[in-house]
């Protein structure tokens, strides 16, 4: 019989245990590796934890000052706030419409306000000088373009009545009022 050579297997065999020996060597340094940055990162976490807990502390200090809570209100409520200062210049239409109304000759008998129009029922005598759809055409057309006027007349849809003529007038809120009573940025 003839004998086999086993230099060959002994020599894959040493080199098998020296490789395996290196992988375990690198897995080894590499959990340790890990290891020690899993540490690291764990301080970082517990650090920032009790930072953001210092943080949440000095919040709820600050949300219970009376002053910021007061802010807070408002500030959340300014629009609201704002935009009812402006309906609630309610006086100040009555005051506008008495005068130009008087101005062109109209009795005002009624009034209602919505936040964005006026209604009112208006009556136009006769007088010696003019006739009463005189002076609501006057009106009509002179009325809108006035510095001062508040509202832009809408058309005259419905009147009765010859020596004195009775109708209902609707006024929108014009430009001007908008632009004073915009909401602040």
């Amino acid at each position: 019989m003839s004998a086999i050579d086993t230099k060959f297997y002994q020599k894959k065999k040493q080199n098998f245990l020296y490789g395996s020996i290196w992988v375990l060597f690198f897995v080894c340094i590499g959990t340790g590796a890990l290891y020690w940055y899993n540490l690291h990162i764990q301080d970082k976490v517990q650090k920032s934890q009790q930072d953001l807990e210092q943080i949440e502390n000095s919040l709820v200090k600050l949300q219970n000052e009376k002053d910021l809570r007061i802010y807070k209100i408002y500030n959340s409520n300014s629009e609201l706030i704002h935009r009812k200062s402006c309906n609630s210049k309610i006086v100040s239409f009555i005051t506008h419409l008495k005068k130009n109304m008087g101005k062109y000759g109209f009795n005002t008998t009624w009034f209602s306000f919505d936040g964005t129009s006026i209604t009112t029922d208006l009556s136009a005598p006769s007088a010696p000088e003019s006739l009463s759809y005189q002076k609501i055409q006057r009106f009509l057309w002179q009325y809108k373009d006035e510095a001062t006027a508040l509202f832009s007349p809408q058309y005259v849809s419905d009147f009765s009545g010859y020596d004195r003529i009775n109708f209902t007038q609707n006024f929108t809120l014009n430009n001007r009022f908008y632009e004073e009573c915009k909401p602040q940025q």
